[in-house]
């Protein structure tokens, strides 16, 4: 087994050491836990306070089981009520957490439950990750149950995140988890969301150098100082370019291409079997804007070489993977729970994580398998930094928005061919992307499986036969989507989307934009939902809805079903036998070939059946009906209507 060490506080005496990889399915003790599915991730929704909440019953703010509170205790004397309902015989898990980056989060909560009618039942402080405050109790009663909100000892202020889960594990909101990453309050930074110009090298030689020993030792194990390898320098200078281009940190290396000691990062190597850690580093220092200078072990990062072996530098493998860990700690990240693994120390996700969220799916910082929260396991490691340590991250340090910030394209067809954004060369994707602007696209072409992609910031995605591996960061926006030759449902964002199906019966739903769906061969099923889109359906039997916006939709060839929804909508049905429904508003209907039916819904509609036999009916408005070729039913309906007959009409 595999163990990465946590960071190291200079400051602070004793040691932070290990992460244990759990692998395959199950927890240790057999249990597993299903992954959250909604499009932030979690499970629930999420209440953000708006006037300040009282500290009595009377004032309180309202929450669900199952659901989040986000509010701010505005001086250190402040406590926050918030009601829930709780059901008698039902265990439930309360937690709060700091939220937010430095000085803006309350780095300290402290917890109390009250039972309906105001008796006191539970106090907590500690007892989640940090020093954020966990409670697991079971109702004795049903109704209204309180909690309150202060700060330990009123010393903080800040801003604070409520879950209440049922169950004996707690979830976490995303800024929650965030919050625990964030916890050591350690940065190159002393202002939120600021970057910073921080150097780093490759080791000359380890610390305390002597007459007997001039390559000096590592300083926790005192095992000899080994300069990395060409292999792990390549990881190194790979994932720091990968930090600098995503954050708003500046890094810079000395003597690229040699070593030195004069960098606030240094990155050594040492060989110990009886450490018990694959790695560790240091946090940044406590003072404002952490201490730069190579003289302290700030930020610096120490691989052993027992666990950093030559067959996994690859793609997820463990020593990028590993990396990624330790450079999360050199910059301020911490673990997300209160683990340290070392020699002969077992932890196990059931025992050890302090809420469900705890995995790699969430963050690279975790020690723990992402099949705990029902991702697919048993491939690999993350290749990238994952959804909260993105946000973690740039609440620190701020986002980048050139990193890719041109039209690029990830998956299939790659615009950085090679790289890990490349599913021809990197075939087991487990990772978040960023990206900072431009048209960009997710391509899953080359894949045969069915697939099921959004574009939402912040959601799971399955590709690749693998479930929930894949997800976009908040703050990115990527517009466009090719599906494969599977059956896939494809989802869009706020933006205009262009979102392809490929072959294959596909279920494709634009969102808030002005959006293209394409269903092209297979049976589809086109949503456009608000906006002004485009709907193309294809060669077979499709089903298209323009939802909300002045809609065009084109069955294509097969026998296909369109609704305009509402808005001003343009519906050609294309050759076959189509049904044409123009809904709300005032709405273009041409049947095309085929025997088509076509009805016009609400207000004053434009329909034309085209060639071949067709059943017309007007509907509601003051329509205009145009037979076309082939033997037609006109139907007028309720207002006066505009029949029109060509030569060639038929027997109309």
């Amino acid at each position: 087994m595999n163990q990465i060490s946590s960071a190291l506080n200079p400051h602070l005496p004793g040691r932070e050491i290990g992460l244990s990889r759990e692998i395959g399915g199950p927890t240790a003790d057999g249990t597993s836990i299903a992954a959250a599915a909604n499009p932030a991730g979690l499970p629930g929704d999420t209440i953000v306070e708006g006037p300040d909440v009282a500290g009595n019953a009377a004032g309180a703010g309202a929450m669900g089981v199952g659901e989040y509170f986000l509010g701010t205790l505005g001086t250190n004397s402040d406590t926050d009520w918030i009601g829930v309902d709780l059901v008698a015989g039902q265990t439930y898990t309360f937690a709060v957490a700091g939220t937010g980056a430095l000085g803006l989060s309350n780095d300290d909560p402290a917890m109390s439950v009250y039972a309906p009618g105001g008796g006191f039942l539970q106090y907590d402080d500690e007892s989640g990750p940090g020093h954020y405050a966990e409670i697991t109790l079971t109702a004795a009663v049903s109704g209204l149950h309180h909690i309150a909100v202060q700060s330990w000892n009123n010393i903080d202020s800040g801003t604070y995140g409520v879950s209440v889960t049922q169950g004996d594990k707690a979830s976490f909101h995303g800024e929650m988890i965030a919050g625990t990453l964030l916890g050591p309050d350690q940065a190159w930074t002393a202002t939120p969301g600021t970057g910073a110009t921080v150097t780093w090298a490759i080791r000359a030689t380890g610390e305390n150098p002597t007459g007997a020993a001039p390559s000096g030792f590592d300083p926790v194990s005192g095992s000899p100082f080994i300069p990395p390898n060409a292999s792990q320098i390549a990881v190194i200078e790979g994932a720091m370019a990968y930090l600098d281009g995503i954050s708003g940190l500046n890094l810079v290396q000395v003597a690229p291409g040699a070593a030195s000691n004069s960098a606030t990062i240094l990155f050594g190597a040492y060989d110990n079997p009886f450490d018990g850690a694959g790695a560790y580093a240091y946090f940044p220092t406590t003072q404002p804007g952490g201490n730069t200078s190579a003289a302290s072990n700030a930020g610096d990062v120490w691989m052993n070489n027992v666990s950093y072996n030559s067959n996994t530098y690859a793609f997820g493998g463990f020593n990028a993977f590993a990396t990624l860990h330790e450079i999360g700690h050199a910059i301020g990240l911490a673990h997300p729970g209160d683990y340290n693994a070392g020699p002969g120390v077992p932890i196990t996700y059931s025992a050890d994580a302090q809420f469900i969220e705890d995995t790699h799916q969430y963050t690279v910082m975790s020690y723990f398998d992402e099949a705990n929260t029902g991702a697919s396991a048993g491939f690999d490691y993350p290749d990238t930094f994952m959804l909260y340590d993105f946000m973690a991250i740039h609440q620190l340090y701020g986002a980048d928005a050139s990193y890719n910030a041109g039209d690029t394209i990830y998956g299939f067809n790659a615009s950085d061919a090679g790289s890990v954004y490349d599913f021809t060369v990197n075939t087991t994707p487990f990772m978040t992307v960023y990206d900072g602007a431009g048209t960009d696209t997710i391509d899953l072409s080359g894949y045969g499986m069915a697939q099921m992609l959004t574009l939402e910031e912040g959601a799971f995605s399955n590709i690749g036969g693998a479930v929930g591996r894949f997800s976009i960061a908040y703050g990115a926006v990527v517009e466009n989507a090719i599906g494969g030759s599977g059956n896939d449902t494809i989802s869009g964002n706020d933006a205009g989307n262009s979102l392809d199906g490929g072959a294959g019966a596909d279920v494709i739903s634009g969102g808030l934009g002005h959006d293209a769906l394409m269903g092209a061969a297979g049976r589809d099923s086109l949503d456009g939902g608000m906006g002004n889109d485009t709907l193309i359906g294809g060669a077979d039997r499709d089903r298209l809805s323009g939802g909300n916006g002045d809609d065009f939709l084109s069955g294509g060839l097969g026998h296909d079903l369109l609704v305009g929804g509402r808005g001003d909508d343009t519906l050609n049905g294309g050759n076959r036998n189509d049904r044409l429904v123009g809904a709300a508003d005032s709405d273009v209907l041409y049947g095309g070939k085929g025997n088509d039916i076509l009805r016009g819904g609400t207000q004053n509609d434009h329909l034309d059946g085209g060639a071949d036999n067709d059943f017309i009916t007007g509907g509601a408005g003051f329509d205009t009906i145009i037979g076309g070729a082939g033997d037609d039913t006109l139907v007028g309906a309720f207002n006066a209507d505009r029949f029109i007959f060509s030569d060639n009409h038929g027997s109309d």
